[in-house]
């Protein structure tokens, strides 16, 4: 089996506490975040691409036209909330890309780690079956991944 390495990186120490670092820095900054239920996702009004042009053109309309504009709808709110939503927006479409490229590395460097253990599994299977010694406790242990298939019994070379 010939295993082709398509990523080869580490990240240091010093790279996973300034990411960490980052990364509570921006919950820092976003210290109003919430996190609705699935219930409540169901429930409320969603915008999208097609909402915010909708949403911009009430909101100028709402500025320009005071008089029809609801006692109960706060102008300095709406204006906050389509403030946040846009920035929100500028960071999770960043985030995702981030995310996105994080998922995919993790993916590919973990495909590969396990090709390799694979690989090196079935070196300790060839290698008993061979005839060397002192293997079987690292075939036992690593068989254990496998714990629904029938283990065939390696083969152990007779000795005369």
């Amino acid at each position: 089996m010939n295993l082709k390495n398509k990523i080869s990186a580490s990240i240091s120490e010093e790279a996973m506490t300034n990411i960490q670092t980052g990364l509570a820095m921006i919950n820092t900054n976003l210290p109003f975040l919430i996190t609705l239920t699935p219930d409540d996702k169901r429930k409320i009004l969603k915008m999208g691409n097609k909402s915010m042009a909708f949403v911009s053109k009430s909101f100028e309309f709402a500025k320009q036209n005071p008089g029809v504009v609801p006692k109960y709808l706060i102008i300095d709110e709406f204006s906050k909330d389509m403030d946040t939503y846009n920035k929100l927006f500028q960071i999770s479409s960043s985030v995702h890309q981030l995310l996105e490229k994080v998922d995919d590395t993790m993916v590919l460097s973990g495909s590969e780690a396990y090709g390799a253990a694979l690989a090196f599994y079935n070196s300790i299977k060839t290698a008993i079956t061979a005839g060397e010694a002192g293997l079987k406790n690292i075939y036992d242990e690593l068989s254990a991944r496998f714990p629904g298939r029938p283990t065939a019994k390696p083969v152990v070379a007779p000795t005369e």
